[in-house]
């Protein structure tokens, strides 16, 4: 017989279709929005439901017969689809998208299109329906169908999908904010009503007898859905970017309930405390972790901030803002807390760093303006007595003298650190090894490390090429350092280890000075650069070492730091760049007589400097005449022709910076045999005019050795 479709006088056909394109209309919407996390799995579910309630729509209007049995088997292109489409929605909608994968998606296919296969090829094995029964007993004729094992199992494994789904979008109902709570609700609702009256068809309990009620309980889904995305913006946002945040944001963040129990935690939060301290959900914080005990208050109503708080490894110096703020429900009761976690060591860092930096420039000011005024007199105290040790003394006074020269140079080398504490030492740069250095200061603690039972390991590392540095300045720095660890691990257990290594990593030059002494403690490894800071008793030590060391690493564009855990010794790390270094100038030739009969013009304002210069340049066998003005030594050069110019850059009237200027606009030649005299080489004007002029300088103090020296340095490159 010819099946036909016949209309029945009952309301569930029509219903089913106008479902059916409510169904695919929410689809079409949601293809509008397909740039949203789980759009895509929605318009699958969405086509899947559609498929399902049209078809069994269709096979309500149509007569018992073999069509009737095909468009059964067109609604499980949609009954297979609802599951997988779900579960992939709530995992894509919650930013579990990363659960998707190259692996997990086929996976997902695997039973849908079996189950499809099985129901198409029916008929030759009987899995998915035992038997096909019609029943035409009631006003609509329906299927009467017993079931085969494919189809409990098919049924199981939907069943577990939909959990999944409801689960995974359960969850984020607890932690979400008020409007992710609404979206999610709304879809535990879609997804629960037709799970409920499938349920309960299998049951027999369906008020609708052998009419199935699960394609009509979708039309609760569809209201429930179109609900989501106008009123509660389905689609348009979604706690996913929450999500992110809140697992990528760098800060530390740890969720607690009303009970102080850890509820949540991102990874931040995890690599600060322990990931064995949170990794238990439902623990109270204060018994896994003994530091928020401080930072937990039960009844604090409003935010707390505690600042720079230690956590984590202590001895690294990490500190944190804490920030523990209450969350409310509607009723404005305290239901948990936000601890917050942010990384400040940095920035305490750079403010010590500039804390010490601004110190050390107010005590470099006064250190300055000492110096500038000791140079002078200093100079010519060492020249006189150096002068007065040149004649026929008795060996009694001769002995006084060399004890005035002494305590002289010992004053200027007492103005020397002040200058290089103040961090504004003219760095006196040439070509050196740091690991030939660094074994150099070895040397000199060598025996007394012997002597102290410290054994001594080295580690240097392989073609590490020269920089441009003071060698005098870094040499100071090595001793210093392994002079404070030789100090702790004596005076810790009378002996130890000191590891001394060096290596180059790309542009930057590392020394490492290791012991195995006491450590530092945490508290005081930010302050230990710090001037005068010293944990040393009274008389052992000032509390400058580390400061111009900090001084002299920072002068050459370096970094020194230290790391320690207290109990388990100390290391301390000095990085330098490696900068090109250029050929020394030419030097006299110690065996060469020295060159003598030369004319030598002094420009000096003050008297004991230039009688001093004059008196040991003549002695030295050169001609000598001063000037005790810029005007004068102007005039003085326009009228004689000299071979060396000694200039003082402070004097009053035409200084020696305006005398250079005139010298070298009349005569360029002329002025490159100017040897600058300066006690303010600090100065950054200073430095600035002395780099561009070129010329060599003689900073005071100095002594006669140093003065004929660059004398007959100058003649050299003159000859």
């Amino acid at each position: 017989m010819e099946q036909t479709v016949q209309w029945y006088d009952s309301p569930y056909p029509l219903l089913l279709l106008l479902a059916g394109v409510a169904t695919f209309t929410l689809t079409l919407l949601a293809w509008n929005r397909r740039s949203a996390p789980g759009a895509y799995p929605l318009i699958f579910l969405g086509l899947g439901v559609a498929i399902w309630q049209v078809a069994y729509g269709l096979a309500l209007f149509t007569e018992p017969g073999e069509l009737r049995i095909v468009l059964a088997k067109v609604q499980y292109i949609g009954i297979v689809m609802v599951p997988t489409a779900w579960l992939t929605f709530a995992i894509q909608y919650t930013g579990r998208g990363n659960w998707l994968n190259a692996k997990t998606i086929p996976l997902l296919a695997v039973m849908p299109i079996t189950t499809l296969a099985l129901v198409w090829t029916n008929g030759s094995h009987n899995l998915i329906w035992a038997t096909i029964e019609f029943d035409v007993s009631g006003s609509l004729s329906l299927l009467h169908l017993t079931y085969g094992n494919a189809f409990w199992v098919h049924t199981i494994y939907s069943y577990m999908v939909m959990l999944a789904g409801i689960l995974i979008v359960a969850e984020d109902i607890f932690y979400s904010h008020r409007l992710f709570w609404q979206q999610s609700a709304a879809m535990l609702v879609s997804a629960i009503a037709p799970w409920v009256a499938n349920w309960l068809f299998f049951i027999d309990a369906a008020p609708m007898g052998n009419l199935d009620p699960t394609p009509f309980a979708f039309l609760v889904s569809v209201a429930v859905l179109w609900w989501a995305v106008y009123r509660v913006r389905l689609l348009d946002i979604t706690p996913v970017a929450l999500k992110a945040i809140f697992e990528n944001i760098t800060s530390g963040v740890i969720v607690l309930d009303d009970q102080e129990r850890v509820v949540a935690s991102n990874d931040s939060a995890k690599d600060i405390v322990g990931r064995d301290v949170l990794t238990d959900i439902g623990l109270r914080l204060r018994d896994v972790w003994p530091a928020g005990d401080c930072v937990l208050k039960a009844d604090a109503e409003e935010s707390i901030t505690y600042s720079d708080v230690l956590l984590g490894d202590a001895s690294a110096g990490m500190s944190y803002d804490v920030v523990v703020s209450p969350f409310h429900d509607r009723h404005q009761r305290v239901v948990g807390r936000i601890v917050l976690l942010h990384d400040v060591s940095e920035r305490r860092n750079a403010e010590r760093r500039l804390q010490q930096t601004s110190q050390l420039a107010a005590l470099g000011e006064l250190a300055a303006g000492v110096c500038h005024e000791l140079n002078n007199p200093l100079s010519a105290i060492m020249g006189y007595a150096q002068l007065l040790n040149m004649q026929d003394l008795p060996h009694s006074i001769s002995q006084d003298v060399d004890k005035i020269v002494s305590q002289a140079k010992r004053a200027a080398k007492i103005v020397d650190d002040l200058l290089s504490f103040s961090h504004r030492q003219q760095v006196r740069r040439g070509a050196v090894n740091i690991s030939e250095l660094v074994s150099q200061a070895l040397s000199l603690r060598e025996y007394a490390l012997r002597m102290n039972n410290i054994v001594v390991k080295t580690d240097f590392g392989q073609d590490i090429p020269k920089t441009s540095g003071d060698e005098h300045q870094l040499t100071q720095v090595v001793l210093n350092l392994i002079m404070n660890a030789e100090q702790a691990m004596v005076e810790c257990q009378g002996s130890g280890v000191l590891t001394i290594s060096t290596r180059c990593t790309g542009n930057t030059i590392q020394i490492s000075v290791a012991d195995t002494g006491p450590g530092i403690q945490s508290d005081h490894l930010g302050k230990i650069f710090d001037p005068f800071f010293t944990t040393k008793e009274v008389g052992k030590g000032t509390g400058l070492g580390l400061s111009m060391c900090y001084g002299w690493v920072q002068a050459h564009e370096g970094t020194i730091w230290a790391e320690s855990e207290f109990g388990h010794g100390a290391t301390f790390y000095v990085e330098l760049p490696v900068v090109e270094t250029h050929e020394e100038i030419a030097s006299p030739d110690k065996n060469h007589p020295p060159i003598t009969g030369k004319r030598i013009l002094v420009v000096d304002d003050e008297p004991l400097i230039t009688d001093l210069l004059a008196e040991s340049l003549r002695r030295s066998g050169q001609e000598v005449d001063i000037a005790h003005s810029g005007m004068e030594g102007w005039q003085a050069m326009q009228s004689n022709t000299y071979d060396i110019f000694l200039l003082d850059l402070r004097m009053p009237g035409m200084n020696g910076k305006e005398l250079f200027g005139r010298l070298e606009e009349w005569n360029p030649n002329l002025a490159k045999r100017v040897i600058f005299l300066t006690g303010d080489s600090l100065n950054d004007e200073t430095q600035s005019f002395l780099a561009e002029a070129g010329n060599s300088c003689l900073s005071k103090p100095f002594t006669l050795e140093q003065l004929e020296h660059n004398i007959q340095t100058q003649l050299v490159l003159q000859a």
